[in-house]
């Protein structure tokens, strides 16, 4: 008996605008996209944000990549450029005036800064400014079957997903089915994955069938029926909401100890449900499932 390897992309740098309506929709989006009730041709670029670039791809997806800039240092950022600038230099806040161009301070977690002056060449505290939310994106993919998470690969920030890099993860993820999972590469393996471009390209294909890995076809457009979209994000948001993280490493560890506590019936559930899911779309001749 054959198992299902289901892969999700998490808090990833790359995000997608799918088509708003049903399947006459997804027929349309393979001459363009579809944002918002419009139609942009492929090769159209938007700009939802000053750091931010979306070009509609030929898959009918809108592709996106949001520039990351560290926030300055300093109390009275210009913030109308995507990357904040320090107008009046380096400069500390104390509880009666502003304390301009020192040479840097390090924060401290009870809120108090150290300033070192340029001139005068000594420290002084002041009070550390409140830093607007950053937002730190980091790429996560997940390989999960009704048992539980057999990989989790982690992309440094600014790394994009290639064909290459794409097998390259596949390579581990043989690998790991090999350690957690024994017997199942013998079995066949059934890798459930989108049709975006490193899933597609002929380096994966090839990769696939060298090892004769089955490719479970997945409709584009179609998160109605995509394991994550359906079973996943929702109770993942539901945890990760309202925390902070300071490091990317913090971020990580939080989401290992929620994949780590989750009981196996979650995955089971998740994987079993789809079966329903897919026979409800045939149902409705390709349309968009509700609930």
């Amino acid at each position: 008996m054959r198992s299902v390897v289901c892969i999700i992309v998490i808090l990833s740098v790359l995000s997608t605008y799918p088509p708003a309506d049903a399947a006459s929709k997804r027929k349309r989006a393979a001459n363009g996209c579809v944002k918002d009730g419009r139609f942009f041709p492929i090769g159209d670029i938007l700009k939802p944000e000053a750091c931010e670039t979306c070009v509609c791809e030929p898959n009918g997806q809108f592709v996106c990549k949001k520039k990351y800039c560290p926030h300055p240092q300093c109390v009275d950022p210009d913030e109308n450029v995507c990357c904040p600038t320090c107008p009046n230099g380096h400069n500390c806040l104390r509880p009666d005036n502003v304390i301009v161009k020192v040479g840097g301070y390090t924060a401290t977690k009870e809120g108090i800064c150290h300033c070192t002056l340029k001139e005068a060449g000594y420290a002084t505290s002041c009070w550390c400014p409140i830093w607007p939310i950053s937002y730190m994106r980091s790429r996560v993919l997940q390989y999960r079957d009704a048992k539980g998470v057999i990989l989790l690969d982690i992309l440094p920030q600014g790394q994009c997903i290639n064909a290459a890099r794409y097998c390259s993860t596949l390579d581990r993820l043989k690998e790991a089915i090999r350690r957690k999972r024994p017997g199942l590469l013998r079995r066949g393996v059934v890798l459930q994955h989108d049709n975006a471009t490193p899933h597609s390209a002929n380096l994966t294909q090839q990769w696939l069938q060298r090892y004769g890995w089955e490719n479970f076809p997945h409709p584009a457009h179609s998160t109605d029926l995509a394991p994550s979209d359906v079973h996943l994000f929702g109770p993942l948001k539901r945890h990760l909401g309202g925390m902070a993280f300071e490091t990317e490493d913090d971020l990580i560890s939080e989401l290992r100890n929620w994949f780590d506590n989750l009981d196996v019936d979650f995955f089971r559930v998740g994987i079993n449900s789809l079966l329903s899911r897919w026979q409800k779309c045939i149902d409705l001749h390709g349309d968009y499932l509700e609930k």
